[in-house]
Order: C-alpha cells, then sequence, then structure tokens
C-alpha cells in the first residue's frame, strides 16, 4: 500500500511540475479568470469521462458538507490563488510562494505538539517567513507596498489552502471522486462568470489548450494521484515527496528564460530549505501526534 502511495505522489509531483511552465505561456494571452475557468472545465470533464468508462454513475452523489468544503478550499482554494498570483507577480517567485506550504505544516506541528520538539518547527517556519519577507522586499527598504505584494499575498494564501488540504484530506476519503468533481465543477462556474463578464478577447486554440492541459494534467490528474497518495497509509512520509514540486517546476521556468533577483533568490533558497527542513525533522514525529488536531 505504501509502494501505490509513492507512486502516486511522484505521478502527481510530474504534471505539477509543469503548472507553472504552463501557466507562463497560457498567461501571455490569456486573463487569469479564462485560464481558470478553462482548466477547471477541463478538470471536471477528465473525471466525467474516467467516471463513464469506468462504469461508475455519472452523475455525482453528494459527499457530506465536510468532504466538500476541503475539496473546494484544496482545489478551488489553491488553484484560484495560485493563478491570481501568476498574473499579479514574477511567476517564479510567485510559484517558490505558492509551494511554500511546507512554512505553514511547521506552524501547524508548533503548536499542535507545545513541546521543544514544537520549538524546531517553529524555527523552520521563521526562517521561511525570513525568505518570505526578501521577495517582498527584494533589496528595498523596509516597506511591503511593492508592486507585486499583492501577487505574493495570493501566493501564500494558496499555500495556505495547499497546507490544509493536505493536513486533513487523510480524514476525508470523500474529498476524493464525487467531492473533486463538484469542487471542479463550482470553480468552473465561477471562474466563468468572471472570465465572460471581462473585455479580454478570447486567444487562439493553442492558447486555449495550454489551459485546457493544465485542467487535465495537475489540476485533475495531480489531485486526483495527490489524494490517492494521502489515503494509503504513511501520508505523513509520503507528502515529503511533495516538496520537489517547486525544485522541479522552479528549473523548468529558469530553462524557459526566466530569472531571480539577488534578494528574491536568497528568499527562494530560505523558503526551500525551511520546507525541506520541515520534512527532516517531521520524520521522527511520532505517528500519534497530531496536525490541527490529527497528523495528516
Amino acid at each position: 500500500m505504501r509502494a501505490a502511495g509513492i507512486a502516486c505522489a511522484i505521478g502527481a509531483v510530474a504534471v505539477w511540475a509543469t503548472n507553472a511552465f504552463t501557466a507562463r505561456f497560457a498567461l501571455a494571452e490569456m486573463s487569469a479568470a479564462q485560464v481558470l475557468a478553462l482548466q477547471f472545465s477541463g478538470a471536471a470533464a477528465t473525471v466525467l469521462i474516467c467516471r463513464m468508462l469506468g462504469g461508475k454513475a455519472v452523475r455525482p452523489a453528494f459527499p457530506g458538507l465536510r468532504a466538500l468544503t476541503v475539496s473546494i478550499v484544496g482545489l478551488v482554494g489553491t488553484i484560484s490563488l495560485q493563478y491570481l498570483a501568476f498574473a499579479s507577480a514574477p511567476i517564479i517567485t510567485a510559484n517558490i510562494l505558492a509551494y511554500g506550504w511546507p512554512m505553514f505544516v511547521a506552524i501547524g506541528y508548533a503548536i499542535g505538539q507545545r513541546s521543544r520538539r514544537g520549538l524546531g518547527f517553529l524555527g523552520f517556519s521563521v526562517l521561511g517567513f525570513a525568505g518570505v519577507a526578501l521577495i517582498f522586499l527584494d533589496g528595498r527598504a523596509l516597506s511591503f507596498s511593492g508592486t507585486y505584494a499583492a501577487g505574493y499575498i495570493y501566493a501564500l494564501g494558496s499555500a495556505v489552502c495547499m497546507a490544509y488540504f493536505t493536513a486533513v484530506v487523510a480524514r476525508f476519503p470523500k474529498a476524493n471522486g464525487d467531492a473533486f468533481l463538484l469542487a471542479a465543477i463550482i470553480g468552473a462556474a465561477l471562474t466563468a462568470t468572471v472570465a465572460f463578464a471581462g473585455d479580454t478577447p478570447w486567444p487562439s486554440a493553442r492558447y486555449l489548450l495550454s489551459a485546457v492541459y493544465i485542467g487535465i494534467g495537475p489540476l485533475a490528474t495531480g489531485y486526483t494521484l495527490w489524494t490517492h497518495a494521502m489515503t494509503r497509509g504513511e501520508a505523513a512520509r509520503i507528502a515529503n515527496i511533495g516538496y520537489l514540486t517547486p525544485v522541479l517546476s522552479t528549473a523548468l521556468l529558469l530553462a524557459a528564460g526566466e530569472t531571480f533577483t539577488a534578494h528574491s533568490l536568497l528568499g527562494a533558497l530560505l523558503v526551500i530549505g525551511a520546507s525541506t527542513g520541515v520534512l527532516v525533522y517531521r520524520d521522527g514525529v511520532p505517528r500519534s501526534l497530531r496536525l490541527w488536531g490529527r497528523t495528516a
């Protein structure tokens, strides 16, 4: 069972790593609302097709309010805020912040344990947020009124949503399947309303297809594999594989020509270092300890 969870987590990371790279292309000609509408629609369509091929009922059953809420926060919240960040700030640093969700996991451990060990998690979160501050400031005076501040705040909001989803999804197996499909449909409806209300023209087919790919790949496939991984035992350790995502996605962005400034590079390294530190430090946490009430 643990091997299946590891395989699912690796598959999720592989498709998630292409997310920012593809978003960079799609957002060149489309608004964030348009990209989100297409990717949520693509994700919902993918799940529906898989259900039909698998002989399952196409119409989703209501999974319960709590499971649906987890899926909406994890899917719609994480992705919507992430793409608002991508559209409002340099994508390479926004991507690092959005995938810095282990910093918030560390805070959860520090609060949940209330012990000397919890101080270690607190230390990693402080290190990570020092990196966040460097990214916000980027060499300027001590002021957070920079051009990209709103985008970075969106990215941190996305990270909070993902940290919450990873922490609690193991308690809600129904957050996959029906809840995921309903969340994708809700996300598609909301973002499509915003997209069609805007005045941004719809671009050529290749840009549309890039957004649809994000829905099929990073969104539907990635989140389905990640949810399977988190519900197949040893979730706390398997989750560590997810920390490879910002490294791989950043490598793709650098290969595509994105660059760091000196301060934002140092900040990014601190965020990634803090996230990695959390995984190394957390491996010694007994499974009986709880994160926000229970270990993920």
